[in-house]
């Protein structure tokens, strides 16, 4: 945005709200405003936005001709989350943008699309994109992907297919990890997604690097600092594999 010449306005989510997103955004959605930026859900946080502010704020977005673009690629780690996709018609001023990458661990393979009513913004973005925007691998993994029956944001997903398996695997390891960090004196913030914010005082990435697991650290994050980092929630065995790790940090014993 910068290298094309735009002024960027950041909207401040604060943690004594847990980083949501509230009603107070409808007051940035001004005719001066261009283009919007959202993500559903958020990053690092993980919060959803909810519904109803959603359409409120798609609402107030095209009743002052804002560009709005949401990024729903972690969208379908969730139960309770909203696509917009379902505005697209009625809004022809917003984008949503999905991803098999995250859905699908297709990590290294970008691959994802780009939803939109207006087939005038459609060709201007095709016009500016790469002539080859998709690797060879990254189509036969999608095409992989796409054969386990099913579209990454289908909301209500087959029993034992593999979204089910996955988003159950989510729900019953999110709250195992946040009980397990917060036992240890790590504020945990409440999130949606297949991913944790952390804030520790105690430093964490290095300590944990050196055992061979790799967090993120969110302090080019603007708005937030050295004590924040994201983590992944994975199965069982790594998640309980990250809290014996994390146990010397808090000068906890290791078990046995």
């Amino acid at each position: 945005l910068e290298q094309a010449g735009c002024s960027v306005a950041r909207h401040t989510l604060f943690p004594e709200n847990n980083f949501e997103v509230a009603e107070n955004m409808l007051e940035r959605l001004t005719p001066e405003t261009d283009m919007l930026f959202l993500c559903n859900p958020n990053n690092p946080t993980g919060r959803l936005i909810n519904g109803g502010l959603l359409e409120k704020i798609l609402h107030r977005a095209h009743e002052n001709r804002i560009l709005t673009v949401v990024d729903e690629c972690f969208l379908s780690f969730t139960r309770a989350g909203v696509s917009a996709k379902r505005y697209l018609y009625q809004t022809p001023g917003l984008v949503v943008l999905k991803a098999l990458t995250k859905t699908y661990a297709l990590a290294g393979l970008r691959l994802g699309y780009m939803l939109a009513s207006d087939s005038a913004l459609l060709k201007k973005t095709a016009d500016a994109g790469q002539c080859w925007s998709v690797s060879v691998p990254a189509q036969i993994a999608g095409t992989a992907a796409l054969a386990r029956g099913e579209l990454a944001e289908t909301a209500q997903p087959r029993p034992g297919s593999f979204m089910e398996e996955t988003r159950r695997l989510v729900e019953t390891e999110r709250p195992f990890l946040t009980e397990s960090l917060t036992a240890l004196g790590v504020t945990v913030f409440p999130g949606e997604a297949n991913f944790l914010l952390l804030k520790s005082e105690k430093p964490l990435y290095e300590p944990l690097l050196a055992k061979g697991i790799l967090i993120r650290r969110c302090e080019n994050f603007e708005g937030l600092d050295g004590t924040y980092y994201r983590i992944c929630v994975k199965t069982r065995r790594e998640n309980m594999k990250l809290i014996t790790e994390m146990l010397p940090i808090f000068n906890i014993p290791l078990p046995g």
